[in-house]
This record gives C-alpha cells, sequence and structure tokens, in this order.
C-alpha cells in the first residue's frame, strides 16, 4: 500500500486493534498464573503450567502472521510462569524452568520461521498477481499495436492500388523462394489476356512467348 493513503490507515488501525486484542487475550490467561502464589497442590500448579504452556504454543496459530504480536502472544502467558518457577529455588522447579526456557527458545524460532515462510508466500502471489498484469498490458499493447500496423498495412495496400489503376500500368513479379509469380489483371488485359487464363507460376508466361521472336 502506499504510505499516507486511506488504505495503509485502515490496515494501521486494524493491527493497532488485533495486537491489543491478542495482548488481552495473552493477559486473560496469564492470569492464572497468580494461583501459582497460593498454596495449592503439586496436581494443581501442573494443570496451571500446562495450560500456560498450551496457551504459549498456541500463538504459532493465532499469531504467527505478525512477528510483534507471536512474541508477545508468546511471552505473557510463558514467562510468568517460568520466572515463578526459578524464584522458587528448588532444583525440581528450577530444572522444569530450564525447559521452559528452551520451549520459549524453540517457540520463537519456530515462529520466526513460519512467519519468514508465509511473508515469503504472500510476496510471491502478489508478484505472481503483479507479474500478470504486467504481462495482460503488454498483451493489450501487442495487440493494440498490431491493428495499428495491421490498418495501416491496408491503407498503403489501398493507396498502391489506386495508383497503379490510375498509372493505368500492369504489374508482374517472380517471387523465387516460392517459385510464383504475380500478373495484375492490367497485365492481362493489356497482353490480350482473361483474368483466369493465366496462373501463377512463371511458366504460364513462358509458355506463351514465341521463342523464334527472342533474339
Amino acid at each position: 500500500y502506499r504510505r499516507g493513503s486511506r488504505t495503509d490507515s485502515n490496515t494501521n488501525s486494524w493491527f493497532r486493534f488485533y495486537l491489543v486484542s491478542i495482548a488481552i487475550v495473552a493477559l486473560f490467561w496469564s492470569s492464572l498464573t497468580v494461583f501459582l502464589e497460593f498454596n495449592l497442590q503439586p496436581v494443581h500448579q501442573i494443570f496451571i503450567i500446562i495450560v500456560a504452556v498450551g496457551v504459549a504454543s498456541s500463538a504459532l496459530v493465532l499469531a504467527v502472521p505478525h512477528l510483534i504480536a507471536y512474541y508477545v502472544y508468546l511471552s505473557i502467558p510463558l514467562l510468568p510462569v517460568v520466572i515463578w518457577l526459578i524464584v522458587q529455588q528448588e532444583k525440581v522447579l528450577n530444572g522444569i524452568a530450564g525447559l521452559g526456557v528452551l520451549f520459549f527458545s524453540l517457540l520463537a524460532l519456530a515462529g520466526r520461521s513460519l512467519n519468514q515462510r508465509l511473508v515469503n508466500t504472500i510476496r510471491l502471489h502478489f508478484e505472481k498477481d503483479d507479474l500478470a498484469n504486467e504481462v495482460r498490458q503488454l498483451n493489450e499493447n501487442l495487440e493494440q499495436r498490431v491493428v495499428e500496423k495491421t490498418q495501416a498495412l491496408t491503407e498503403s495496400e489501398e493507396r498502391f492500388n489506386l495508383a497503379m489503376q490510375g498509372a493505368n500500368d500492369g504489374l508482374w513479379d517472380w517471387d523465387i523462394r516460392s517459385y510464383t509469380a504475380y500478373f495484375s489483371p492490367r497485365w492481362k488485359t493489356m497482353l490480350g489476356f482473361q483474368d483466369w487464363e493465366i496462373g501463377e507460376l512463371p511458366r504460364e508466361w513462358r509458355k506463351r512467348i514465341d521463342r523464334k521472336s527472342v533474339v
């Protein structure tokens, strides 16, 4: 889109709305991590951690078209859980926190790779459309030039025919490559022949020459 255009402004407004919506959804799910501060049973803590991991994983589907939205949606649910696991200062929980950091890193790399592929696919789609439009325009221009040249040739032939008729001269030519000859109707009439009496081969004329009169 052209910068400063109305379409570009609408796109920016939509993106801001999309980014805010993603952040609100991520904040809603990350609010569950507040309950980790309470003395919950381990099974409940595990459930909250699984929910946070699941929400972070869904970023690959919901937010990968835009990297900023993706990183926002990925970070808000998962990082608070990782930080909580680290501050507990327990080996098991710290080990889980390390896995969380690794999981976060892998999701970040995977999202970036998917985003690049998606952007490249969309770019190729638009480039294909632009190329098709250029080819269509070139074809239209070529067709127009062919029409103009054909019209000019037709007009030139008409002028030539009028000139020949006005000059009242006969015309003939011989195409050596195709071994064909052209004898104009006036040429045939001047020599006393009807138009249908002489064909398009050179021998049509040669066989009518009196060889005794040729020096």
